[in-house]
């Protein structure tokens, strides 16, 4: 999995995954990659648009830092899932405890209606 920095401003960091989404092991955090303090306090938006495949693994580590980032104060959404990766999300039911949006401009829009 690459994780590739879009853009980051105070408050909301747009970042694209491509490839397997995995774990990559327990003390690697691929959103440490991007090297922005304090991440999970932020408005999280994930594009998947170039996700080759989701495993198990990877699943995981969506819901732990979906988990991190509202047990610090943040959000995160996810957009533009190619079909196998909501369909594996679909199957296991992780669309009730994720957020997903359709698109970037949609994801966004989940952000404005949220705003404290």
């Amino acid at each position: 999995m690459e994780i590739h920095l879009d853009s980051a401003s105070e408050h909301v960091v747009q970042a694209s995954l491509t490839g397997v989404v995995r774990e990559s092991g327990p003390d690697d955090h691929p959103l440490d990659q991007l090297d922005i303090p304090h991440i999970h306090s932020r408005r999280l938006l994930l594009n998947m648009a170039g996700v080759k495949m989701l495993n198990s693994n990877g699943l995981g580590w969506l819901l732990t830092c979906n988990k991190r980032c509202r047990a610090e104060g943040g959000r995160l959404v996810l957009h533009s899932l190619p079909t196998m990766a909501m369909n594996v999300v679909k199957m296991m039911r992780l669309n009730q405890v994720l957020t997903i949006a359709a698109d970037e401009q949609q994801a966004l829009q989940l952000f404005a209606e949220t705003q404290p």
